[in-house]
């Protein structure tokens, strides 16, 4: 904020001010006994802070930037973006505004001023309102801000300073505004010439009223980059029977009044035309026809009472049919056109105001089905017939892709409550504002109980705890740190992956217990085979965490594909046609299609994931997937043959086992020509169950043999590595176990159950 805003006010006049008895004298000393969060200045200098006043506007004295002794009361006042709501200097005995913390959050508070006589100093008290913070009141509104799809921006009520922002709202704006510059300006400084203009009548609207004031395309003229209309919404928002903020939001309607415009003066041409001879009106429809060709967009014609007359290029791309096809047709039967009310209520429509818009959908001559934005103009032909002219803008894509987005976005939320380690974020106050029911069972509550919760409010044994000390240099130092520890929040050994994020951090812990347990094993071990065992059994459990680490990122591979959604959906909607961007869409799809994929795969390898034991035939499970793998088969060209002795019924999860087949036939499938034969078995050695499962391939390297069952370890161009790991887990919680024989000839997997 500049401080050519500002004016100091002369001390004499301060004195003045004193002499005629609008300064509160009070000792310094009895204020200081009561009151925590102030500021004493002298000479309008800031001679003296207190605790409260730091913590209150998120500062510490301990860092360099946030030393405020020895700055000027203009100089505060910038910081606190207060001067311009009025000057601190200026404050007579008590004022009631809004101050913005170091990170930009809005805090309401009471402003009172005393005046030390003996000293000469002034004192500054603040003092927050209770329940007044936005986050805590308007989490909805939050929500909005983040998305970031309209401008959005809340402004108090009646002063109308900006309290919060997204960047969508500050770009409409002339001046290159951030957060940084915006919040705590009123609302003159951020609109170009509000005053006097139709935004100002909307706001005011809104005020008097108390009612939602919705009005579209707005016009403001005194923007540098020339005229631009609007959408906009102004909500007042309600607290202790009175408005207390005013939540604005705003699309930019430029480009479709614009387009309106033309099509409007297209109609009028064909309007003021009227009273030409018949062979004149042919020929500049014809002229007209010529030039609507060149459109892309959908532009149709049909008698008000009667059939289609004239179809354009950008209709025959549309719908795919032809000119011919369509002449003389009635376009609510042929597209099976489905109008938000009934068709006659839009025909009446028509005949009063001459115009209708709305959205419609339609099926093309393929069978496709297509949402429609669309606007029907009435003119009178030569004839004095009303034809109405029906220009089509396909959406199809922009809400498929709006439903995507909610899905990855419940998908999110699904993936992260599946898991069976904990998770939460917390705020950069220290809230919690997501966890996930295992990290709240751990601490000994359900998830609704502490979210919005302070964590060292809550659990007062963490402060000074080795967890605080890495939790705050993650907020601090925005990097990622790992440790181990055990007895804190339960007393269970836990592995802690710490994350900075846009919102604070994140926090992933994984069980260690028995992978500590199996390490002291290991050290307390005096035999040199069980250490040999003992190094592969950590090997293995050291790779699985490997899994749990990545998962502790699952939302960035899970948003990836929501931000790709996200950025062609912006693109959609600043175009007037998208059928050449098929090629994006496609890449969208199989974005989200692997990483669902994969996403599907990590759940499989948690260790704590809960089986399903049934005691059940080992060979009725595979009889019963046989047709899924012979129709595989012939797709592929392979040949597959079943060998299936009785066996003892033991217990089993029927769809891990189905999976564990499934991955071993598509592994043995993928390592054999077309033409080749697999050979499945079940039959009994000794005191074990075994499944067997052959292929004629090349076999397997020695270098690959020693890597198999390593997660994210492939062969293949395309593979993800999970394939034989999941097999190996589920193996790992049916107590089994997996052997393998491969040559030159071939691989035979064998899993070994026990009765």
């Amino acid at each position: 904020m500049s401080k050519d805003w500002v004016t100091r006010m002369p001390f004499d006049i301060m004195n003045l001010k004193f002499i005629l008895g609008e300064y509160k004298v009070k000792s310094k000393v009895d204020i200081l006994n009561t009151e925590d969060s102030y500021i004493v200045s002298s000479h309008n200098i800031v001679t003296e802070i207190g605790n409260g006043f730091l913590e209150l506007t998120g500062r510490s004295m301990d860092e360099p930037m946030d030393n405020l002794i020895g700055k000027s009361l203009v100089e505060i006042g910038e910081m606190l973006r207060i001067n311009s709501q009025i000057l601190l200097e200026n404050i007579h005995n008590y004022y009631a505004g809004y101050i913005f913390t170091k990170f930009l959050e809005p805090r309401e508070v009471n402003i009172s001023l005393f005046y030390d006589k003996d000293t000469n100093e002034q004192i500054y008290t603040f003092v927050e309102k209770p329940n007044s913070r936005l986050d805590d009141k308007l989490s909805f509104v939050k929500q909005t801000l983040l998305d970031n799809i309209v401008g959005a921006a809340i402004y108090s009520v009646p002063d109308s300073i900006m309290l919060r922002v997204n960047q969508n709202y500050l770009d409409f704006h002339d001046s290159p505004f951030n957060e940084e510059t915006s919040l705590g300006l009123p609302i003159s400084k951020i609109i170009t010439g509000y005053v006097g203009t139709e935004s100002e009548v909307v706001t005011n609207t809104a005020l008097e009223t108390g009612k939602t004031s919705y009005h579209r395309e707005i016009r403001l003229n005194k923007f540098a980059r020339g005229i631009t209309y609007w959408d906009t919404i102004r909500t007042p928002i309600f607290e202790s029977g009175k408005i207390k903020y005013m939540l604005l939001t705003t699309t930019e309607a430029t480009e479709r009044v614009l387009k309106n415009q033309i099509i409007e003066q297209q109609n009028e041409i064909i309007i003021q035309q009227k009273q030409e001879l018949i062979q004149q009106q042919k020929e500049l429809l014809n002229r007209q026809k010529n030039m609507l060709d060149l459109s892309t967009e959908a532009i149709f014609a049909w008698d008000l009472n009667g059939g289609i007359i004239y179809w354009n290029k950008g209709a025959e791309l549309m719908y795919g049919y032809s000119c011919e096809e369509v002449i003389g047709h009635i376009s609510q039967d042929l597209f099976k056109t489905l109008y938000p009310s009934n068709i006659d209520n839009i025909k009446s429509i028509l005949k009063r105001d001459s115009f209708w818009n709305g959205e419609i959908e339609h099926t093309r001559k393929d069978g496709k089905k297509l949402l429609v934005e669309t606007r029907h103009q009435v003119i009178l032909n030569e004839l004095g017939h009303k034809i109405v002219i029906e220009t089509n803008h396909d959406i199809t894509g922009r809400n498929w892709m709006e439903e995507e987005l909610d899905k990855s976005q419940r998908l999110n939320t699904e993936i992260i409550e599946s898991i069976n380690d904990g998770f939460f974020y917390l705020s950069k106050e220290w809230r919690f504002i997501f966890i996930n029911n295992r990290a709240a069972n751990n601490m000994g509550y359900e998830p609704h109980e502490l979210l919005n919760i302070n964590i060292w409010d809550k659990f007062l044994h963490l402060k000074g705890s080795q967890i605080e000390n890495n939790f705050r240099y993650v907020m601090s130092e925005r990097e990622s740190i790992q440790f181990e520890l055990s007895g804190i929040l339960t007393d269970r050994y836990y592995e802690y992956n710490v994350y900075p994020t846009s919102e604070g951090i994140s926090v992933y812990w994984i069980d260690i217990t028995e992978k500590k347990a199996k390490e002291k094993e290991l050290i307390e071990s005096k035999e040199e085979v069980m250490k040999n065992r003992m190094d592969k059994e950590m090997a293995r459990l050291d790779k699985l965490s490997l899994v749990g680490a990545v998962a502790a990122g699952i939302g960035h591979e899970v948003r990836n594909p929501m931000t790709t959604i996200r950025g062609y959906l912006q693109l959609l909607g600043s175009k007037q046609e998208f059928s050449k961007y098929n090629s994006q869409f496609a890449l969208m799809i199989d974005e989200l299609d692997r990483a669902n994929s994969i996403i599907t795969e990590f759940l499989s390898l948690a260790k704590d994931r809960v089986v399903e034991l049934k005691v059940q035939s080992l060979k009725e499970i595979v009889e019963h997937i046989f047709p899924l793998i012979q129709a595989d088969g012939l797709v592929t060209d392979k040949y597959i043959q079943m060998e299936l002795e009785e066996v003892s019924e033991i217990p089993l999860d029927e769809k891990e086992i189905r999976q564990l087949i499934l991955n071993f036939v598509l592994n043995g499938s993928q390592a054999m020509s077309p033409g080749g034969t697999m050979k499945i078995r079940t039959f009994m050695e000794e005191d074990e169950i075994v499944l067997s499962v052959e292929d004629d391939g090349k076999g397997i390297t020695p270098e690959v043999l020693g890597k198999i069952g390593t997660p994210f370890f492939t062969t293949k161009e395309n593979g993800t590595g999970l394939g034989l790991a999941v097999c190996y887990s589920i193996v790992a919680r049916h107590n089994a176990k997996i052997e393998i024989e491969t040559g030159t000839t071939g691989t035979t997997f064998f899993v070994r159950f026990r009765k």
